[in-house]
């Protein structure tokens, strides 16, 4: 049994602690090594670990997956070995698998804590430590453990629990396919009438503050994240995505937070380390992802407002086809002179059509500062009719693409002075321009130098952000002492940009497919 309000009576002789049996009163001896001991009088088993105050949290979730990262000395390890051995007690017939890149990881780190928590008279027979550690239980429950590279054996299982350790350096198709094999039956409650009334499967995932999926795929997807009294969750919730996921919890915990650490440790552990270590290490902050163009996004997160009519907006644009087409809105507030990107058009393998109809009713009604500000290749000519995407996209939409400014080093340099001196804001609705931010990156050389020019992969709404801000006055204000174009320009002007010897219906076309290929829909 695990018992929160244990009477204590001392210390014996040969220090073990001694408590008072809360079943017949008897009295029970538990070694300072490990967490349980028996009675001498019914021969009930005690547990004597009593969780720090973040950690109530976790023993308490009800979530089938559970995200624990921590400091230095936060008690991750105890912490998981304490809910792992619960459920081990509480399933019989189960299966738990304990998996983390090395074997020998898990030897040296994670079964001596899980031990402390399994008392040896519940063994049915003597646990296997090589070659794969096993323990087989009287319950029936056993506990294995794989590295987790053996991706083939992990395919196999038939689980009611896992526990991740250090997942920061575990593949995350390792997790998700770990999230596919919990589905051992032992695990299933069921009521008197033999209906499914609740299940017992968990999936603990533990780590230190490192980035990556545990931060991307896990933290900011989870439906409740938990801190410790000293960790700022803050920049968590304006990152975290639109529609979490309620099985998921995250429990973060500062190392300062551990009331049963030495004194000194703390101290001990910092002297030389940089304040940025401190931050991540001590008070389990997850920096941006290393590298960052844009660091400073997270800053600039606000909650969205409605916008109102009168606010003269921009936009910047950026085509493809099997990455997204992207369409970034900003608004500028007439007394702040802030610009706020409200709002993102983001679809890839969509025809040209299908994305002019949309982002005409997005835009439609607006006071703009200028027209769409785009990647400037949209000007390009099709090698096939000679017709541009610039053309064919007014040609069914009515709305001129502008070509925008696409000098990359002064458009990231621009980006980043309007955020640091708080001209630029983002609204936290705009999932996909959070998500490329925090994935855009400066590419690393063979030598792991840093290069000045950021890795061209997923960054479309990155470049049609930079288009935008190219497109602005250094002081927003200005966009309101302009005469500003509307949502099209004279049709007869626009024509006139066109090949001399086009006929517009032509380039509309009958068949399926129409300029470019890539099919028509109707704007009437």
């Amino acid at each position: 049994m695990l018992v929160n309000d244990l009477v204590f009576k001392g210390y014996s002789d040969d220090g073990y602690k001694l408590y008072k049996c809360p079943l017949c009163g008897g009295e029970v001896k538990v070694h300072e090594s490990v967490f349980y001991g028996r009675c001498d009088t019914c021969l009930a088993t005690l547990i004597d670990y009593k969780p720090c105050a973040h950690q109530v949290n976790f023993h308490k979730s009800k979530a089938k997956f559970r995200l624990n990262i921590g400091g230095y000395g936060t008690g991750k390890t105890t912490m998981d070995a304490a809910e792992i051995a619960m459920h081990v007690f509480d399933v019989p017939n189960g299966r738990t698998l304990i998996t983390a890149q090395s074997l020998q990881q898990v030897r040296e780190a994670v079964l001596p804590e899980l031990e402390k928590f399994l008392p040896p008279w519940f063994f049915a027979k003597n646990p296997t430590k090589t070659p794969l550690p096993k323990y087989t239980m009287t319950n029936g429950h056993e506990i294995i453990v794989y590295a987790s590279d053996d991706e083939e054996k992990i395919r196999s299982l038939n689980l009611t629990a896992f526990w991740i350790v250090e997942a920061s350096g575990v593949d995350y198709k390792i997790f998700t396919q770990l999230q596919t094999r919990l589905r051992n039956r032992a695990a299933v409650v069921k009521n008197r009438e033999g209906y499914e009334i609740e299940h017992k499967f968990i999936g603990i995932v533990e780590s230190n503050p490192e980035e990556g999926w545990i931060r991307d795929e896990f933290l900011l997807r989870s439906g409740k994240i938990f801190a410790s009294k000293n960790v700022d969750v803050s920049s968590y919730d304006k990152l975290k995505t639109k529609k979490p996921e309620d099985s998921y919890h995250s429990f973060l915990s500062a190392t300062v937070d551990n009331k049963y650490l030495p004194k000194t440790f703390i101290s001990d552990m910092c002297v030389g380390k940089s304040e940025k270590w401190i931050r991540k290490y001590i008070y389990c902050y997850l920096e941006v992802k290393e590298g960052a163009v844009y660091p400073e996004y997270v800053d600039n997160i606000v909650d969205p407002f409605p916008i109102p009519k009168n606010w003269v907006r921009i936009f910047g644009f950026d085509k493809g086809w099997s990455d997204a087409t992207c369409l970034a809105c900003g608004a500028i507030d007439p007394t702040t002179g802030i610009c706020y990107i409200y709002d993102e058009y983001y679809e890839s393998q969509k025809p040209i059509t299908f994305h002019a109809r949309r982002i005409k009713e997005m835009i439609d009604g607006c006071i703009m500062y200028k027209g769409i500000q785009a990647d400037p290749s949209v000007h390009n000519k099709s090698d096939r009719d000679g017709v541009s995407y610039q053309q064919y996209f007014y040609q069914v939409s009515n709305i001129w693409l502008e070509e925008g400014n696409n000098a990359i080093m002064d458009g990231i340099d621009r980006v980043r002075d309007f955020m640091y001196m708080g001209k630029l804001k983002f609204f936290a609705s705009c999932v996909n321009m959070k998500e490329e931010a925090g994935d855009y990156t400066w590419k690393v050389a063979k030598d792991g130098t840093q290069e000045d020019i950021p890795v061209d992969r997923k960054n479309h709404l990155m470049d049609a952000l930079r288009y935008l801000c190219m497109g602005l006055p250094f002081d927003f204000k200005d966009c309101y002492n302009v005469d500003r174009p509307t949502l099209a320009d004279n049709k007869d002007t626009l024509i006139n940009r066109l090949k001399p010897d086009t006929d517009v219906s032509d380039l509309i076309g009958t068949s399926e497919g129409g300029a470019f290929g890539l099919g028509m829909y109707s704007l009437n």
